[in-house]
């Protein structure tokens, strides 16, 4: 009897330990499956872009260091941007002499300043998307720059009206994508759990305190006047 009971324990332990294990195996599994993902939708962002109001791009850009061309719309871009797929908010103002110098602000779907790609570390508490100098000679003389895997990006946007097309590739995020297969994770944009980490809040603003009314000043007579005196209210019949 005892036998019996020593080996059910031992057996209902033994489920529970595997059970406790097999969890734990596939939260990490997933986790990882959601990492391989997102590392695969930051090696190429391809999209049609459209726009209620005529815009004008034509622009591209390899490394940060040699843009090329004029950017000037917003509307919606149907593809890929940011580890986001579908219908996305698209903004791109940007200029650019080659080598000489340049200005870019580009922003697919919702900005998270956590988002390597995005922003720069300096830049978490930003709330919409930063503009960056661009051109070798440029970031010598204004040394503001987009985040460090933009240097090892090209970016190719041409919008005519009210229809374009979008297409950026990036080099580094495919050695990333192809190394996180062995968990190594050379940008450092792997997520705990998979999950996409939520942009700071803002700041709610709180209502300002309403002010106590004024106290109430008894009438006063004017000078040379005997004072004010209140009513008397009638002797009860």
């Amino acid at each position: 009897m005892k036998a019996g009971v020593r080996t059910m324990y031992h057996g209902l332990t033994g489920t529970a330990l595997l059970g406790v294990l097999v969890l734990f195996a596939a939260g990490c599994t997933r986790a990882y499956v959601q990492n391989r993902i997102n590392d695969a939708l930051d090696c190429l962002e391809p999209g049609i872009t459209f726009s209620e109001k005529p815009g004008f791009v034509f622009f591209t850009d390899c490394f940060s260091i040699l843009p090329l061309g004029y950017a000037s719309v917003e509307g919606v871009k149907i593809g890929i941007g940011n580890r986001q797929v579908g219908r996305l908010n698209y903004v791109h103002e940007s200029w650019g002499l080659f080598f000489l110098a340049g200005k870019y602000r580009q922003g697919v779907g919702q900005f998270n300043p956590l988002d390597p790609h995005q922003a720069r570390k300096d830049q978490i508490n930003e709330t919409t998307w930063p503009t960056y100098t661009m051109g070798l000679v440029g970031l010598m003389a204004d040394p503001d720059p987009r985040p460090l895997p933009a240097f090892l990006e090209c970016d190719k946007t041409i919008h005519l009206g009210w229809i374009g097309v979008s297409l950026k590739y990036r080099y580094a995020d495919l050695a990333d994508f192809l190394l996180g297969f062995t968990t190594l994770d050379i940008l450092g944009d792997d997520l705990a759990g998979g999950v996409s980490s939520a942009a700071p809040s803002l700041p709610v603003a709180k209502p300002a305190p309403v002010p106590a009314p004024a106290p109430i000043k008894a009438a006063q007579a004017p000078a040379g006047l005997p004072p004010v005196q209140p009513p008397v209210a009638p002797p009860a019949k």
